[in-house]
């Protein structure tokens, strides 16, 4: 097993919901995993092998294109700060219990490329079936 198949079944472990962006489900251009609250949506986005994005959207913000957001971090395998932007996500908790934060607007990089936003690249993935059927891009 992979870092990147471990940081996969933790995230499903966890109860965060997986979508594969992209034409092809099983070759996806990347994976997102959203935990969604009343006030907030916590997503993570596996935007290649090596490259890592995780933010917070308040509830009334597009979850995967968001205008605004509450946090927001990226990660590098290469710079070692992957597995810290995954594990943070993990150890988010329930927002009731985080500091709160005012909005502020989205970095570009927090969301899913423009190219991806066609209700036809989104597919929602059945948390049982979430095994290591795709691959993900390399750098």
């Amino acid at each position: 097993m992979s870092e990147l198949d471990f940081w996969i079944g933790a995230l499903r472990d966890d109860g965060w919901l997986l979508m594969a962006f992209g034409t092809d489900v099983r070759h996806p251009a990347l994976l997102g995993f959203a935990m969604y609250w009343p006030t907030c949506t916590d997503a993570v986005l596996l935007v290649d092998e090596e490259t890592v994005v995780s933010y917070t959207t308040p509830a009334t913000t597009a979850v995967w294109w968001p205008e605004r957001v509450l946090r927001a971090e990226r990660g590098d395998a290469g710079e070692g700060s992957r597995d810290r932007v995954l594990r943070q996500a993990l150890d988010l908790g329930r927002p009731e219990e985080r500091p709160p934060t005012a909005a502020t607007p989205a970095p570009p990089w927090a969301g899913i490329p423009y190219r991806l936003r066609d209700p036809r690249c989104v597919h929602p993935i059945v948390p049982a079936t979430a095994t290591r059927m795709w691959s993900l891009p390399h750098r």
